[in-house]
């Protein structure tokens, strides 16, 4: 208690706090030369401290004259000469009137309207100083129009992609059309091929193709251009049906949390808008469509938007607009900026829900019932918005699905493969489809890894043996995908391994010193013992290599024993061979990270050497032999470790999901909610 209430004491006096950004407004570095990065600096440092003020209910409202007047006198020259071009007045500015300026000076230097070189160091004077206009155009190659094209359909001299008979056409006409004139996927050209065409990608589906010859009923179109499959020998007729085979690549889509919520337009009324969350930029963006929709107004505020690959472009911003959540139970005002578009259609296909079950708590306040299916995208919620929304709870509902809480609703968010395909074959009514060999099932069900049947191996093997022992101690069995009578003889490996570190801390004193003590600690923790002479040999038996790492750097043990279940027996395999890995127990780190943040305070703790406070059933101790001596004059001994042993492949999971166990034991303690998330 007493360390809260000191935690308390430094971290909420609020006098220290409003001292602090006074020091920082006071120590603003001048900006020494004119670019818009530099003065993104100086805006990005004077309004994170007058948000704090803001924050700390301080009256920035009246603080014009001196705010204006810091922000000025750490401008550089050119910039303060521009300001008092368009302020030519008497009165002083505002201080929303020179963060304007700062806003547009920035938007202007991004859009290469000013040569910062040519600026100088000198202040800009147009009184004495003869200069020339300089015009910048975009140069694009046309068609000659004294000798315009001709459309390849109809012969008028338009494009074919303006071509009315072209349009008429069905999509699998328009690309056999295509194909026959070995035209452009892209832009629908003759004079050069698809992979040298700079033309976007398709909008509808991201494929390398124009958007009329986009095929709705195909989920994912080849990035290349199709090719037909051939018939093969076995059919099966099909009735109103049309299919599509593929041949899928593994790779993964993640499906973006969506949401719907109400703004309020210039008379007050709600309207229903389609939210994307991104905690990836740092403001807000609405869809000049919608803001027009809504009749939002706009300020005279713009800011420049730097986007991945460097893509760089301006906003304008709106007045503050209501939001509300579709529940009712939220609203609050946040500050838009205007985009003319905002993304494609999230997501990008259909998703089936059915390998996926929603808790009827959640699905009943499902911030976007109908997350599955793709349409438009009208605002999205950025990092200035995105923490105010979470709660910090989150639910596991599929495999890599996850729930989270938000003030919005349930969001979904979900791991999903994305199907590229190389052949497309399309059967219509009265068709045949072409299955040589191959099961009907297997077109439509995804096969369950060995990966997969290994960690639910280790799962139900877990929960089927683990224990606790007098101590209130875990005792486990290692999880094996194979019989131990697999491995063969290792004895000799370890005996090599053993005397080689063994010449190796003749010559190094100090690392034999903490060598011997380590493996003495170990000894006298009950974590391992001598094997009794009684013990039966006729059993499989393991024997684990082990050498020393010396890491300087830690702040508890330097140096460390390790062991290696990797080594190979007679038989080929090694013990991390015949063993399952288990699943990942704990929450993706994203999660982590984002709930970690949503707290004013957190404390952390160490679980001290975790592996070794959880016991090996006696039935497995043999798979975890080693040989050992202090000194080269004594008989190799040999011990088993009794613990969870670091270097085995199931450790993490053995460890981690002993944890999971115990919140789940004691769940009913008060707390326990917190210490199972």
């Amino acid at each position: 208690m007493q360390a809260y209430n000191t935690l308390i004491n430094r971290y909420e006096n609020k006098g220290a706090i409003i001292q602090s950004h006074v020091r920082s407004l006071f120590e603003t570095p001048k900006v020494q030369t004119a670019s818009a990065m530099e003065l993104q600096k100086l805006h990005h440092h004077i309004m994170s401290n007058v948000n704090a003020f803001k924050a700390l209910e301080q009256p920035v409202e009246f603080w014009d004259a001196w705010l204006v007047t810091l922000v000025c006198n750490r401008m550089d020259s050119a910039t303060v000469g521009e300001r008092q071009l368009q302020y030519n007045k008497k009165d002083l500015p505002t201080f929303r009137a020179i963060e304007s300026f700062l806003f547009n000076r920035i938007a202007a230097y991004e859009a290469g309207e000013i040569n910062a070189e040519s600026l100088g160091k000198k202040p800009i004077s147009r009184a004495n100083t003869k200069y020339q206009e300089r015009k910048a155009f975009f140069v694009k190659q046309f068609d000659n129009p004294k000798f315009p094209s001709l459309c390849l359909l109809c012969n008028e001299s338009h494009k074919l992609y303006a071509c009315t008979k072209f349009n008429n056409l069905s999509v699998p006409e328009r690309r056999d059309f295509v194909r026959s004139k070995q035209l452009c996927y892209l832009s629908l050209a003759s004079n050069h091929q698809c992979r040298q065409c700079k033309f976007a990608a398709c909008p509808k589906c991201g494929a390398r193709h124009n958007s009329k010859l986009h095929l709705d009923n195909v989920t994912n179109e080849t990035r290349i251009q199709e090719t037909s499959v051939q018939p093969t020998q076995s059919t099966l007729c099909t009735n109103q049906t049309s299919l599509h085979v593929t041949n899928a690549a593994n790779e993964d889509q993640v499906m973006l949390a969506t949401a719907i919520v109400y703004l309020n337009d210039s008379k007050g009324q709600r309207h229903q808008c389609r939210a994307l969350l991104d905690s990836g930029s740092q403001v807000s963006f609405i869809s000049s469509s919608c803001a027009k929709r809504l009749r939002l107004s706009t300020t005279n505020c713009h800011i420049p938007i730097s986007g991945i690959n460097t893509i760089k472009t301006n906003a304008q911003q709106l007045e503050p607009v209501i939001m509300t959540s579709q529940f009712g139970d939220f609203s609050e005002t946040f500050n838009f900026y205007v985009l003319p578009s905002i993304s494609s259609n999230m997501p990008s296909r259909q998703i089936n829900r059915s390998c996926v079950h929603i808790p009827n708590s959640i699905n009943e306040r499902l911030a976007d019932p109908s997350y599955v299916t793709p349409r438009t995208i009208e605002l999205l919620i950025g990092a200035d918005i995105f923490f105010e929304l979470f709660s910090g709870t989150s639910v596991v509902i599929g495999d890599r699905a996850f729930a989270y809480e938000t003030k919005l609703g349930w969001i979904i968010t979900e791991h999903l493969p994305v199907l590229h395909s190389s052949e497309i074959n399309q059967i219509n009514n009265k068709s045949a489809l072409s299955l040589k060999s191959l099961p009907v099932t297997s077109l439509f069900s995804k096969k369950i890894t060995s990966q997969v049947k290994e960690e639910e191996a280790a799962e139900s093997q877990f929960q089927k043996t683990v224990s606790r022992d007098s101590t209130g101690r875990f005792v486990v069995r290692l999880p094996f995908k194979q019989h131990p009578t697999a491995l063969g003889n290792s004895k000799a490996m370890a005996e090599k391994r053993f005397l080689t570190i063994e010449r190796k801390l003749a010559t190094h004193k100090s690392l034999a010193l903490d060598y011997h003590a380590f493996m003495k600690e170990y000894l006298d923790m009950g974590h391992m013992n001598p094997v009794s002479q009684e013990a039966l040999e006729d059993q499989p038996v393991y024997y684990l290599p082990h050498h020393a790492v010396l890491k300087a750097d830690s702040l508890t043990t330097k140096t460390r024993v390790v062991f290696d279940a990797s080594a190979v027996t007679t038989s080929g395999l090694s013990l991390n061979d015949i063993m399952c890995r288990g699943p990942t127990i704990q929450q993706p780190l994203v999660n982590i990270i984002l709930r970690f943040r949503l707290h004013h305070i957190v404390l952390t703790a160490d679980i001290m050497k975790m592996y070794r406070q959880i016991r090996v059933a006696d039935e497995d101790c043999n798979m975890q032999r080693i040989l050992y001596r202090t000194s080269p004059s004594d008989p190799l001994q040999e011990f088993h470790l009794l613990t969870v042993t670091y270097g085995t492949k199931a450790a993490p999971f053995l460890a981690t999901r002993c944890l999971a166990e115990l919140a789940h034991t004691c769940q009913n303690l008060s707390g326990s909610k917190d210490q199972k998330r």
